[in-house]
């Protein structure tokens, strides 16, 4: 960092620290509030956008999950390894389904994810990447 920045701008850099770069979910408890990290696989880049799917149960609830970030700091490496993700929660938190199980797949920095109602009354999600079209991918998700 040294060599890029020099000595006297690190010397003079606000500097934070941070204990895990892990998403998550809070959990109210009668103690307070309780971290929750997100599945392994909700892990692998940066979430930007989350929305929730269409349920029959409030303890079973469904999210697609979206993101990556391909700007960053020059010492920082791109987060480009999300194509989105479906999490269920479940009496542990939230499990992962698998792309092959949902067919969820999106390529690029994901911004927002917003769902829409399609002609055929078939659930769709418009999923807006950054410095590119809109993409609109047909999704029914499993009610429960």
């Amino acid at each position: 960092m040294g060599d890029i920045y020099g000595e006297a701008q690190l010397e003079a850099a606000l500097e934070y620290q941070i204990n895990t770069f892990a998403s998550g979910w809070l959990e109210k408890t009668d103690d307070g509030l309780v971290w929750h990290p997100f599945t392994h696989e909700a892990q692998l880049s940066s979430i930007n956008a989350i929305t929730p799917l269409p349920t029959n149960s409030s303890s079973n609830q469904q999210f697609i999950i979206a993101g990556n970030l391909y700007t960053s700091e020059v010492e920082t490496p791109r987060n480009d390894a999300s194509y989105g993700l479906v999490l269920q929660s479940d009496t542990a938190g939230f499990t992962s389904l698998a792309p092959s199980r949902t067919g969820l797949y999106v390529r690029g920095e994901v911004k927002e994810v917003a769902p829409i109602r399609l002609a055929n009354n078939k659930y769709g999600y418009l999923f807006a990447i950054n410095n590119d079209s809109l993409r609109l991918i047909e999704y029914k998700p499993e009610l429960h």
